[in-house]
């Protein structure tokens, strides 16, 4: 594809298109360096073809079954509370942040269209190791390269746009979210899952410096070279509701005794609040 405004090309690798123009690829490559190197490390992308589509139910041994128990626990209910809530029909869904695919993949056997976005096109653990979808897919999903503040698509291009864990990287999210309603048709929603929100900044700004620190220990860098957000509070979404004229509902998923004993330690060793990691959907309320 070629951009009709600039002629600049656009090309497809691995089912991915990339949309990310070669200024934005340069300033963003020390982000991706960093970021997959803490990904391999921490045991990601080791997975199959057969154990990607098996997401977000992986093997009970697997480094990471406990992330992936409530990756599992808010996509499910993600289905049961709110998706019937948005409606019934085949959706055409953004999928922000979708990492391998996986939720996309979901999203596709359920009926709907998905469109999978990320920065990363990894082949073991970024847009590229959807391929392993291809196969099982009457349709496969498109993927494709680009930032959420500037999605190649056009006004009213979807009726769903899902953050997957990962608002959270924004640096912005006036400007990020303004940049999901405008790809949404009228009506359309906005759905944020699996990202950290607080009631207290302060809890959230410790919860960063104590990553940044360990990271910083572990790997000889911060880990901030996208200088994003990384959590939530009540206020921002207060703030954000006001400014773009959205209404919040949230929405708790079950994740069971041991979760609340998690983040009941959690508070106890730290002395600060532990992030709480609801369904939020979002409804653009139309100007009177």
């Amino acid at each position: 594809m070629k951009c009709s405004a600039c002629g600049l090309p656009f090309p497809r690798r691995a089912g991915v298109w990339d949309f990310l123009p070669p200024d934005r690829q340069a300033d963003l490559a020390t982000f991706l360096d960093q970021y997959t190197r803490v990904r391999y490390a921490e045991g990601r992308g080791e997975l199959t073809a057969e154990g990607l589509r098996r997401l977000p139910w992986p093997d009970p041994d697997d480094p990471l079954a406990w992330q992936w128990y409530i990756r599992a626990t808010s996509f499910e209910h993600l289905l049961d509370a709110v998706m019937p809530l948005i409606g019934q029909r085949s959706l055409s869904a953004i999928d922000l942040g979708a990492g391998t695919g996986w939720l996309s993949y979901r999203l596709a056997l359920e009926g709907h269209v998905p469109l999978a976005v990320d920065l990363s096109v990894d082949a073991r653990d970024g847009l590229a190791a959807a391929r392993a979808f291809d196969g099982v897919l009457a349709t496969p999903f498109s993927r494709m390269r680009a930032e959420f503040d500037r999605l190649p698509l056009s006004n009213g291009a979807a009726d769903l746009v899902v953050f997957n864990a990962s608002l959270h990287y924004s640096s912005d999210y006036a400007v990020t979210l303004a940049e999901a309603l405008r790809v949404l048709v009228p009506g359309g929603r906005v759905v944020i899952m699996d990202s950290p929100i607080y009631h207290d900044r302060r809890a959230g700004e410790a919860m960063v410096a104590a990553r940044r620190a360990d990271f910083l220990t572990r790997f000889g860098f911060r880990s901030d070279a996208l200088r994003s957000r990384e959590f939530v509070t009540y206020a921002d979404l207060g703030q954000l509701g006001r400014d773009l004229g959205l209404r919040w509902r949230e929405f708790a998923p079950p994740y069971g005794w041991r979760w609340a004993l998690r983040r009941g330690w959690r508070r106890a060793r730290t002395g600060r609040e532990s992030a709480r990691f609801a369904i939020l959907l979002a409804e653009h309320e139309a100007p009177a």
